[in-house]
């Protein structure tokens, strides 16, 4: 058993904590809690207020809805490519040269 006080004990568990934070909408979350108590003057709304924290409302559940498309992946030249899936495969958007050298000719072959 590793020794809790030892550092560099935790770096694993931290990794696996941050790579499971990209996954889920925690940060989009975060973002409307810190934002929405000055979008709604904490509470006391106005007509103004309200329409503030409906877009806040609606440009975080967009967020939320359209990362959940996303993907990455490592290419077979070690770089590592985003894309978005959809109905014909995953659309990688930075394969800059189009090259079929790591990303994006596995999904046009398949």
């Amino acid at each position: 058993m590793q020794n809790p006080d030892k550092p560099g004990t935790l770096k694993p568990v931290q990794a696996s904590a941050a790579n499971l934070a990209n996954l889920l909408p925690t940060g989009t979350v975060l973002a409307a809690q810190a934002l929405i108590p000055s979008f709604t003057n904490n509470g006391q709304c106005v007509l103004a207020n309200e329409y503030l924290t409906l877009g806040i409302i609606v440009c975080c559940s967009l967020a939320c809805f359209l990362s959940s498309f996303t993907d990455s992946f490592t290419g077979k030249d070690g770089r590592i490519y985003y894309g978005i899936a959809t109905k014909n495969g995953l659309w990688v958007f930075n394969d800059h040269d189009n090259s079929h050298d790591g990303a994006g000719g596995e999904e046009e072959n398949n």
